[in-house]
């Protein structure tokens, strides 16, 4: 079975300027697939500097 964590809207840029990480305690360990949907930041300086591995952004507004 594939383990796959699914988020939505981080607006990470937002998190960094309050001086907080939603994602502070988060475990990724023997994660197969992470989703994001929507938004993963409102600057797209955030995206350039991803840690990902691999990433397949399709950027569009909603």
């Amino acid at each position: 079975m594939t383990k796959t964590l699914i988020l939505a809207d981080l607006h990470h840029d937002f998190w960094r300027q309050a001086g907080r990480d939603p994602l502070e305690h988060a475990d990724f360990s023997g994660l197969d697939l992470l989703i994001i949907a929507g938004d993963l930041a409102n600057k797209s300086a955030l995206l350039r500097n991803s840690r990902l591995r691999r990433e397949f952004p399709f950027p569009r507004r909603h």
